[in-house]
């Protein structure tokens, strides 16, 4: 397996406060980079262990780096880490470094130290630095108002990636940092894209908002979840046989094998139900005649919205979100009251009772989303691949537990496409990883609207989609 082969650093430097520029290769013990699609800015931790007289300090003492360099944070780190295989992509902050947020870990031992500096990408530090003021025009999509923002905000954002919205909304910036703008943006955003596969009627409500190594992402749950898959790999446990487990005509590299895997969390469905996943009654107070709606449409139901909701497993059947032995469907009995008032006329200098933005297009549908993609997790090591990066969509195949002499895979329980809700690349002398979370929202092995690539094939029987 070349991907986890040893990482070549080629340049690592740190720029203390007095300006000067120190190479620190040779004390690092490894790289840790992470991106998660619940943070709106990558991190990395680097591990560093070095010996007294390592450096000379402002008064020309030979002294440890940590005390030489005087780390306060705010220091930029350039950081460039060579492909170790000819499929991966280097990683490359030489031009835009990273910048130091803080030192943990400092432990001595005789003339020796060892501790760990915690990075942040630089739009990090410029979402502290930036406070929105203006106002945000009603007639304008949100995903405008994004792009606004970021231009705004960030000297170079790098690639900007934004879906679509189909819901406009004003709002003033009320001393916001950019981040937590956005982050409040992402929960209330409509797709362009229809949610019903079958109608094209209905949205899932629900957007992402975080960074990558190319920049940053205003991405829809219904968008991500349709992408092709951009890799595929296998696990090969076999218990209680001693057949030698080869991969398939679908997997043509041992790079494709996962290292290890942990189920965090097949379901919770009493939680889910709880977080209003299912069922939602709705109360909207209206400012203008000064009551509470208590119309029988602001019943939010998953009796039709779920099942043609788009997913990276099967449809999802509301009879089977249920008290099996009872009949009890929570698909249309709610269990969570949502309070909220109706935004009106706070933008207008006139008289208006012109509604500013449709909480109902939203409300009950994000709870539904954000719940349900989150009820699968799985946690894999696989070799390195720096080409996957949060909100990626790939396909694993787990084999069967079995005494029988067979090598199948398991279809549809543990296999099947996932998306990477967060990854951490490892890089160190002794071998290079890739880990990463894993989050699905229903069973089975192949994702309804999106295109798979390996495994499907190797994985052809899709178990009926539950919850």
């Amino acid at each position: 397996m070349a991907a986890i082969d040893s990482s070549i650093y080629n340049t690592i430097t740190i720029e203390s406060f007095t300006g000067n520029s120190v190479d620190i290769r040779l004390g690092v013990v490894s790289i840790d980079f992470f991106e998660d699609v619940f943070c709106p800015a990558v991190s990395a931790r680097i591990a560093v262990m070095t010996s007294g007289g390592s450096l000379k300090d402002e008064q020309g003492v030979e002294s440890s780096l940590y005390e030489a360099l005087k780390i306060r944070g705010g220091e930029p780190i350039r950081i460039y880490i060579e492909a170790n295989t000819s499929e991966n992509k280097p990683l490359d902050y030489l031009n835009k470094p990273m910048y130091v947020r803080g030192v943990s870990g400092l432990i001595r031992e005789g003339n020796k130290e060892f501790f760990q500096m915690h990075c942040v990408s630089r739009e990090g530090y410029e979402d502290t630095q930036i406070i929105l003021q203006k106002r945000y025009k009603k007639d304008n999509r949100l995903d405008q108002h994004v792009k606004d923002i970021i231009e705004d905000s960030f000297i170079d954002p790098g690639k900007v990636t934004v879906d679509t919205t189909i819901n406009k909304m004003g709002f003033c910036g009320n001393n916001e940092h950019p981040f937590a703008a956005i982050t409040r943006l992402a929960s209330k955003a409509v797709p362009q894209i229809g949610g019903s596969q079958q109608t094209g009627n209905a949205a899932s409500a629900g957007f992402f908002f975080w960074q990558t190594t190319e920049g940053f992402n205003f991405r829809s749950i219904d968008a991500l979840v349709k992408e092709k898959v951009s890799a595929s790999y296998f696990a090969s446990d076999v218990n209680h046989n001693h057949l030698s487990f080869k991969p398939k005509a679908d997997f043509q590299s041992l790079d494709q094998k996962i290292l290890s895997y942990n189920i965090e969390r097949n379901n919770d469905m009493l939680k889910s139900i709880q977080g209003g996943a299912y069922a939602t009654t709705r109360r909207f107070f209206d400012p203008i005649t000064q009551k509470v709606s208590s119309k029988v449409s602001n019943f939010f139901t998953g009796q039709d919205y779920i099942k043609s909701m788009k997913n990276l497993g099967e449809f999802i059947e509301p009879a089977q979100v249920a008290l099996q032995d009872l009949g009890l469907s929570f698909t249309n009995k709610p269990a969570q009251v949502i309070v909220d008032t109706y935004d009106v006329g706070t933008l207008d200098k006139d008289v208006n009772t012109d509604l500013n933005s449709d909480i109902g297009q939203f409300l009950s549908q994000r709870k539904m989303r954000y719940n349900t993609i989150l009820t699968q997790r799985v946690k894999i090591c696989v070799p390195l691949n720096t080409n996957l990066n949060a909100g990626k969509l790939i396909e694993i195949s787990v084999p069967k537990i079995t005494t029988s002499k067979t090598n199948d895979y398991e279809q549809g329980q543990i296999s099947g496409i996932y998306m990477i809700k967060e990854l951490n690349h490892h890089y160190d002398t002794d071998g290079s990883f890739t880990t990463m979370k894993l989050v699905r929202d229903t069973y089975g092995t192949s994702n309804i609207g999106g295109d798979s690539l390996g495994a499907g094939n190797a994985v052809s029987s899709i178990l009926k989609g539950i919850l």
